[in-house]
């Protein structure tokens, strides 16, 4: 990709298109003085600024070529370089990483113009935009093909408003609580384990199969290629809602939601519609214990990059032959190349495969001639004579060939591309495994049914699992060692460690190797030491170790020199994350040899902690007062609440972050111990004690509750108060954490905590009953929710309509009805209309794996 830079560019001009491209992200509009621009700069496109930490702008729909993206920046008030940096990128691939306007300029006022050459893979085009040093900006996009034509344009003027919510949720309906199963139409991910790749569908004129690039790759938050599924017996001809460009005529034959029945489970997906149809969409998840212990059949299971969809069509009692078409509309061409197979490529990554001879295979002009219906690229039909029934099984093989990006120099593919010899070999595999498959996803599936929990909890957690499937990447060294790594949803970035930590629970019960992997490559490389400082100080003192956000974006993997791609430090509560982490993760495997390995890092990660709470070990009362300052990260210090209000989303003073410090203090005394430590064993023993004093020397016996802040100002009511509790509940510290028990005092009061602010109007949303983290927060995040619903019932053993079952309904429709279009999502906002806000694909809904995989079972 080659970037040619404009220098001072006043003679662009706005084009005479009308504004097409969209904000998407937090940013606000800032006017510029026109008259303080040099002489002849074009004032429609330098009229103002889009400013935030992080937003994008968009085109929805623009055809795969190469195109030149044109940006302009002002940058009005830095006085020297460096002062303000900042990231752009066009759908996960970078522009410029480390742009500084002013350096680039000249100083400050005067426009900067620059063009990007960038390879369109076709569909919407983001550019992304993430602030640095201070917050990213920018006046104008404007995106041309190869002529010079121009298919997108926006200014910052038309983009005061966001329209995140507009760009993929058109389709949300008005909430009303609904129980599980209620609702059919509403889109899930149907992925296999490690690649990166989903079959999307599920709501009305939408779906289709993506496989995500690798590095610089990108998901589609609502892939709207659509899907044809049409049924017809005799004179009766019906069609289900999901495809897309239809003619009139042909919706008098739509399948309504009425006519149909569908099921969700831990690993499969059921459908029963008219005609006599029904399917289900095998997704199967395989528990593997150590990844270096298994044999190269366990490793081929595991990482196998197909589901399968199988179909019975039941005609016993027809009279007439009964006829079944399942097509894609997306680019596809008809492979005659696999020995014992016939089907389809689709879009080159993707295939669709059936036995040979199961079905027969017609061109879209045959499948509109028998069914009426356009755009079918892919088309099977199934024949099904009177008085008979069949069953066929589709096989959805999601295969990346080929380099899928670098890491520290070494070239890495994906590990399905590593151990199979491409699509015959995995077709065959699948199709040898078939049985298996079926079973295993059965028998999660019963895990699940007989977890106890209420049908709206099973159904949040298997929809929450099919997303984080999606989201799971396995890909592999030159020697075919393993790299582990779940990307975020939309926000793309891989192997978070604030996610990390929550889906710690699905992890460990199926895969704890990829919990070592991710853990190893965070001491490794993913590490730094920082310096700390009192807010609002000058005077720096040394901080200690901790572990960056991420590992990179869109698994453009980043080196340690850069670090994360998120641009806010982390450093507290990071470095929590990777010490519960090691510390669950130990007691679970019993990974000795591991434990004594990172010994140091742990002596490390200890101090660290210590001195965020005080540098004088006589000042410590276990609450984080010191800011972590980080090297080329001129940002305030955050938690994975930075979406959040200012109660959650700053470490210092945060009753949040102090629970979590608790937390941490807890398990690191067993961990000592088995490391042979007595003295700080005993150290981490006295830390819990005076940070359980601490936190309980802020209990606000007026408001009846803990402060979110301990300002003495802030009157915020947080759910989060008791999210930590579980990670020293799952390491078998209950007794720790019982109300008689050492630590009574602060126990009885977050139970007292808990028992006030979930009521309506506080932390219980008024209008639906769901819950809120906070009750000054516009949104609320499900994982968390789920987290701390456990907590509540599980540990502090409340237990009413208000922690469970009409909290439940209203989480369900958050999903079903809120965010119908794109998959899991976590985000809700709660101050409007209770529909997906952000975090869309989101993997960390797994935190519900604590509903049914927790107790850890011998053999999940």
């Amino acid at each position: 990709m080659g970037a040619l830079c404009l220098a001072a560019n006043v003679n662009a001009k706005s084009p005479t298109a009308s504004a097409d491209m969209k904000r998407e992200g937090a940013g606000k509009f800032i006017p510029l003085n026109v008259a303080g621009l040099p002489v002849g700069t074009d004032a429609g496109l330098f009229q103002g600024l889009i400013s935030g930490e992080a937003f994008n702008v968009y085109a929805k729909e623009i055809p795969a070529q190469n195109l030149d993206i044109e940006l302009g920046f002002v940058d009005p008030e830095s006085k020297a370089a460096l002062q303000n940096t900042f990231s752009v990128a066009a759908n996960g691939t970078p522009l410029d990483a480390n742009l500084d306007v002013w350096s680039k300029a000249g100083g400050s006022m005067k426009p900067w113009v620059e063009k990007f050459n960038y390879s369109h893979t076709g569909g919407a085009l983001s550019v992304q935009f993430v602030g640095i040093t201070k917050s990213a900006f920018v006046s104008y996009a404007r995106i041309t093909d190869s002529k010079g034509k121009v298919l997108g344009f926006g200014t910052a003027a038309d983009w005061k408003t966001s329209n995140r919510i507009k760009l993929t949720d058109a389709r949300c309906r008005p909430f009303r609580k609904v129980n599980a199963g209620e609702v059919a139409f509403y889109n899930a991910d149907h992925s296999p384990v490690g690649s990166w790749a989903s079959f999307v569908y599920g709501m009305e004129q939408s779906g289709g199969v993506m496989v995500c690039k690798g590095s610089g790759g990108k998901i589609t938050l609502a892939p709207d290629h659509g899907v044809i599924l049409a049924v017809q017996t005799g004179t009766t001809r019906r069609l289900m809602p999901f495809a897309v460009n239809q003619s009139k005529s042909i919706e008098t034959g739509l399948i309504t939601e009425s006519e149909v029945s569908r099921k969700l489970g831990a690993c499969t997906d059921t459908w029963t519609i008219p005609l006599g149809v029904s399917w289900t969409h095998y997704t199967p998840v395989w528990q593997m214990k150590d990844w270096d212990k298994a044999t190269l059949e366990e490793k081929r299971r595991f990482a196998l990059p197909v589901t399968w969809m199988r179909y019975t069509i039941d005609n016993r009692s027809g009279k007439d032959e009964t006829q079944l078409l399942f097509s894609l509309q997306q680019q596809s061409e008809r492979s005659n190349g696999w020995d014992g197979f016939e089907g389809y490529l689709v879009d080159s990554s993707s295939a669709i495969a059936v036995k040979t001879g199961e079905a027969e295979l017609i061109t879209s002009e045959q499948a509109k001639k028998r069914f009426g219906v356009d755009g079918a690229t892919s088309a099977f039909c199934i024949h099904v004579p009177a008085g008979t029934q069949k069953e066929v099984v589709f096989q959805v093989a999601q295969y990346k060939k080929g380099n899928a990006g670098q890491f520290e120099g070494h070239s890495l593919t994906m590990m399905s591309d590593a151990i199979f010899n491409g699509l015959e070999d995995i077709l065959k595999t699948a199709q040898s495994l078939q049985a298996q498959a079926f079973a295993r996803c059965g028998e999660a599936d019963r895990m699940l049914e007989n977890c106890g929990e209420n049908p709206e909890r099973r159904f949040l957690a298997a929809h929450a699992l099919h997303s984080y499937q999606f989201n799971s990447i396995l890909e592999a060294f030159e020697d075919k060692q393993p790299f582990w790594a779940i990307e975020e949803g939309e926000c793309s970035f891989a192997n978070t460690l604030d996610l990390t930590i929550d889906q710690i629970f699905y992890e460990l019960a199926m895969h704890p190797w990829t919990v070592r992997n991710e853990l190893d490559n965070f001491t490794k490389l993913y590490s730094y030491t920082d310096q700390i400082a009192l807010p609002g100080q000058t005077e720096t003192l040394p901080g200690g170790i901790s572990f960056y956000h991420d590992m990179g974006n869109n698994l453009g993997l980043a080196s340690r020199e850069k670090g994360a791609a998120y641009g806010t430090p982390m450093t507290q509560e990071e470095l929590q994350n990777w010490i519960i982490c090691a510390a669950l993760y130990w007691k679970v495997t019993g990974d000795n040899a591991w434990l004594q390995a990172n010994e140091a890092v742990i002596h490390q990660a200890f101090d660290s902690m210590l001195r965020r709470d005080d540098p004088d070990p006589a000042k410590r009362d276990g609450i984080t007062t010191y800011a972590s300052i980080v090297k080329g990260r001129n940002r305030p210090e955050c938690t994975t609440y930075d979406a959040m209000d200012p109660s959650l989303n700053a470490p210092q003073n945060s009753l949040y972050i102090s629970m979590k410090s608790f937390a941490c203090y807890l398990m690191l005394k067993p961990v000592f111990n088995q490391l042979g430590e007595p003295d700080l064993a005993k150290q981490s023993a006295e830390a819990a004690a005076y940070t359980a004093k601490g936190i309980d020397s802020h209990w606000n016996p007026s408001l009846n509750y803990f402060p979110g802040l301990f300002d003495g100002k802030s009157k915020t009511a947080v759910i989060p108060a008791v999210e930590s509790l579980v990670y020293p509940y799952a390491m078998g510290l209950g007794n720790e954490l019982s109300s008689d028990g050492p630590y009574g005092v602060l126990m009885n009061h977050l139970k007292t905590h808990i028992q006030t602010i979930l009521v309506s109007g506080v932390c219980i949303d008024a209008k639906t009953g769901g819950w809120n983290l906070s009750s000054s927060a516009g949104s609320t995040w499900m994982s968390k929710v789920f987290l701390s619903q456990f907590v509540t019932e599980k540990v502090l053993g409340l237990k009413n309509n208000a922690t469970g079952h009409d909290a439940d309904l209203a989480h369900v429709a958050y999903e079903v009805l809120g965010s119908p279009v794109v998959c899991f999502t976590d985000q809700i906002t709660t101050s409007a209309d209770h529909k997906a806000y952000g975090c869309r694909h989101y993997p960390r809904g797994v935190t519900s794996a604590l509903w049914w995989l927790w107790p850890l079972h011998s053999n999940p």
